[in-house]
């Protein structure tokens, strides 16, 4: 996920990088990037962010077409869709509820309903059990043209399928607020977190290649398939890093803190817009995160690590809530802020497993090991199942090269 970049998934094709447009010419292509933030620190008063997301709103309220809001209840989807009907734009808000211990968050619609009734939307709640989800595996990597790689596709899927069925058109989501402004009180996102230790800031995060400590039973997966498909992980390793590093030292700083924001923006960031944009495309909807308004990612980019969160608890995005206080409930500004966590029923665990049995090994690979098929969890399964569907859906488009006979003259 923080590797994203213009490889893709297949061979010879490239994508496009955020603020890159690509030229053809008589036959040429080129890309142009026209716009990069500037590697400088400044202070950020709340009155110029809150000006800031006014004038975003504005920008994003045109519309002729019904609109709808990605309503969770936490501190930036209440600040849009409070942000939305002050301005007068006809809205409803969703929430995704997940049922059988699947993941998410739990108290998500408790939360939405009081932010609705408070700006009088009218109020969806999404339900997402164990078999819609595991049902969605095989189907969302022919949308995404890549395996699954984290719950929360699954999720914007669905979501955004009941949206596009209530016939909306326009839909307002957070974002990108995470990646800019602060995200599990630095716990998840350690490159940027002032308060962390200094081995694990920046350039020593990335190069030391911590997410194997952090994701153990992955690297053991990624392990086994190198092994059996004759791939030398370090070689792959090592080529994949570069290309990461490569836009740590572009920016022209000594800030590790800054650096590592810049990589999150520039990597993880890329990566949720994938999913949103492949998701959300596949209803023909049109997602509009307003935090990423060109405007307030500058001022975010600007703003030093320190003055984004007071280090208090339940401080996260401290300075990004004193300047939006107005527009949500205090319940919402003292909220703790909740990530994605790993499902918790045995029975989702044993449908994703019969699911990958049932689709065979990838790759070609013989069967898994008992000993790590016995550690495998939601995630690794979910993997090795939709990377067999997206396998099988790519197989469908190939097509065997013509053969040549010359024919002799007569």
């Amino acid at each position: 996920m923080d590797a994203a970049d213009d490889h893709t998934w297949l061979r010879g094709v490239r994508s496009l990088q955020p603020a890159e447009y690509l030229v053809a010419d008589g036959g040429r292509t080129r890309t142009h990037r026209y716009w990069r933030p500037a590697s400088v620190d400044g202070l950020v008063e709340p009155e110029e962010i809150r000006a800031a997301f006014d004038r975003a709103i504005e920008q994003r309220s045109v519309s002729d077409v019904p609109r709808a809001a990605v309503l969770s209840g936490g501190v930036d989807s209440t600040a849009i869709a409070a942000g939305l009907t002050a301005a007068g734009v006809p809205l409803d808000g969703y929430v995704l509820r997940y049922q059988d211990g699947i993941g998410g968050s739990g108290d998500d619609v408790a939360y939405a309903t009081e932010v609705a009734e408070r700006l009088g939307v009218r109020l969806t709640v999404c339900d997402l059990d164990r078999h819609a989800a595991a049902d969605l595996v095989p189907v969302l990597p022919t949308r995404l043209m890549r395996p699954l790689l984290h719950g929360a596709e699954l999720a914007m899927h669905h979501l955004y399928g009941t949206i596009a069925g209530d016939r909306k058109v326009v839909v307002y989501s957070g974002h990108g607020a995470d990646e800019l402004w602060g995200y599990q009180d630095g716990r998840y996102f350690p490159v940027v977190d002032p308060l962390a230790p200094t081995y694990i800031h920046g350039r020593h995060y990335l190069t030391h290649r911590l997410h194997a400590d952090e994701r153990p039973v992955w690297a053991k997966l990624v392990g086994w398939m190198a092994h059996g498909l004759d791939v030398d992980m370090n070689v792959v390793t090592d080529r994949v890093w570069e290309r990461t590093m490569d836009e740590y030292r572009a920016l022209k700083t000594a800030s590790p803190l800054k650096r590592g924001r810049h990589h999150l923006m520039r990597r993880f960031l890329v990566y949720v817009n994938d999913m949103v944009d492949a998701t959300s495309s596949t209803f023909t909807l049109e997602d509009r995160p307003v935090f990423q308004d060109v405007t307030l990612t500058e001022l975010a980019f600007r703003c030093p690590e320190h003055l984004k969160d007071t280090n208090k608890p339940g401080s996260h995005k401290s300075l990004l809530k004193a300047a939006l206080a107005d527009l949500m409930p205090e319940s919402v500004r003292h909220r703790r802020k909740q990530g994605f966590p790993t499902p918790t029923d045995p029975r989702y665990v044993q449908r994703l497993t019969e699911l990958a049995d049932g689709l065979g090994t990838p790759f070609g690979l013989p069967p898994l090991p008992d000993a790590l098929r016995a550690e495998l969890g939601v995630g690794e399964w979910m993997f090795l199942a939709s990377s067999s569907a997206w396998l099988d859906h790519l197989a469908e488009f190939r097509t065997e090269p013509r053969s040549h006979v010359e024919s002799s003259p007569s």
